[in-house]
């Protein structure tokens, strides 16, 4: 197992040092390569593996997005919520809490403080002072393992903010935060650079990102059991997403319209 997670980090040349954004679906590895593991020992192996290759001056970072935030504008425990993301995402979560920050509907967990005080109450999902744009200061990488562009780059949203589009627009929620240390659930307020639904405005970020993977913007491996890994460096990624939405290339590449 651990030579199946090496070859394909090598694959990647995923270095010491690196700051890691991973997005992932460890379905096919759970099934495939975890042998006599327990999932959980299987994830802590994954991660252990990763870790090592990054050192101590690496980092990685993994969504742990709870989107029903919005929708049901429910409690948002920072310590103790579940992650909305799937398994591994809750796995790490448990694992690296205190690491957690502190955005009601994008938070992230890291392996290690990201060393920023303004994620402490963050307002912002996307733009300046969030994960996203700390991550892109820091010339940081996205990892994603068998996941489409809609369900993994996020980070798109995170471009369109910077860049200014005139079919997203701040949105405001309000709800409920609660952590550890304070005990008890208080009012809070975030903003999320949301999709305009007033004019059937649907996200759709396959077209951009199938133009980013034929430019060679991913470096990208398939292993024995299918499954396929790609990464990229934010920096190329954002450039790429310039250049479209300075061509007028916006709808068909990063969303669609449904009415």
């Amino acid at each position: 197992m651990v030579d199946y997670i090496s070859t394909f980090l090598n694959a990647l040349s995923i270095q010491e040092g690196d700051r890691i954004l991973f997005h992932g679906n460890l379905r096919r590895q759970l099934f495939g390569h975890r042998g006599s593991l327990r999932p959980v020992e299987f994830f802590d192996l994954f991660t252990n593996v990763i870790l090592d290759r990054l050192g101590s001056h690496g980092i990685l970072v993994v969504p742990t997005f709870t989107p029903s935030f919005i929708s049901r504008g429910s409690i948002f425990d920072r310590d103790a919520g579940p992650s909305e993301m799937g398994a591994y995402s809750e796995y790490f979560r448990k694992r690296f809490h205190l690491n957690r920050t502190y955005h009601p509907v994008y938070s992230f967990c890291a392996s290690r403080p990201l060393g920023s005080d303004h994620f402490d109450d963050h307002f912002f999902a996307f733009g300046v002072d969030s994960v996203f744009d700390w991550l892109h200061r820091e010339a940081g990488k996205i990892l994603v393992l068998d996941l489409e562009a809609n369900n993994s780059m996020t980070v798109y949203h995170h471009f369109e903010k910077m860049l200014g589009v005139d079919y997203r627009v701040e949105k405001v929620f309000e709800g409920y935060q609660i952590n550890q240390s304070e005990g008890k659930p208080r009012a809070v307020k975030c903003s999320v650079y949301s999709r305009r639904l007033d004019i059937g405005v649907v996200t759709d970020v396959e077209g951009a990102d199938r133009l980013a993977r034929g430019k060679g913007i991913y470096t990208e491996y398939r292993d024995d059991i299918g499954s396929s890994f790609r990464i990229c460096e934010i920096d190329r990624l954002y450039e790429h997403t310039a250049e479209l939405l300075k061509c007028g290339k916006d709808i068909g590449y990063f969303y669609k319209i449904v009415v």
